[in-house]
């Protein structure tokens, strides 16, 4: 249900995204079942197209400055809170301190660190920026954004980006 509020504020944003038929049934002796089914968008990921040296620098750089206008789109996008949505837009935090630092689980930090064989104590070092200058934070709006960002979310077909996928986890 998030995912389909995401896609249908894509839509009124112009950002090219997949269109979604959320179903449901709830039948009497069956567990109640959902299943999601979106539309095609033709393309290749631009990390594909990347890493099969299929473009060069200079239209790596236009496709990069394309998806930085989509995204500035979907960035106005203002959901009511901070967070994980739901259905309906709304996130469980009132503001940008207590989503992301009120929420900061130190010992899936210190496992993921230590599964990315990241040094603790630059972790640490990164917490306490962010805790030193939470004060940035306050006061901003919150909008639309993609949790999975990345080059394979982004297709480009003919050249132009033809779609933004991946809004499982937007908060």
């Amino acid at each position: 249900e998030n995912e389909q509020w995401a896609l249908e504020q894509c839509a009124g944003a112009g950002v090219p995204a997949p269109r979604m038929l959320h179903l449901e049934h709830d039948l009497p002796g069956y567990p109640k079942r959902s299943a999601c089914v979106l539309s095609h968008i033709e393309g290749t990921s631009l990390e594909e197209l990347v890493e099969g040296q299929r473009i060069d620098d200079a239209e790596f750089r236009r496709l990069l400055e394309q998806a930085g206008e989509l995204y500035a789109r979907l960035h106005s996008v203002h959901p009511a809170g901070f967070g994980p949505l739901d259905g309906q837009g709304r996130g469980p935090f009132a503001d940008w301190r207590s989503c992301y630092l009120g929420r900061i689980d130190m010992e899936r930090l210190r496992q993921s660190a230590l599964n990315a064989g990241i040094d603790w104590g630059q972790v640490e070092e990164a917490i306490e920026l962010l805790q030193r200058e939470a004060a940035l934070g306050d006061g901003l709006s919150s909008s639309l954004c993609q949790e999975g960002f990345g080059l394979r979310h982004i297709l480009v077909h003919g050249g132009e980006i033809s779609g933004v996928v991946d809004f499982e986890h937007c908060e």
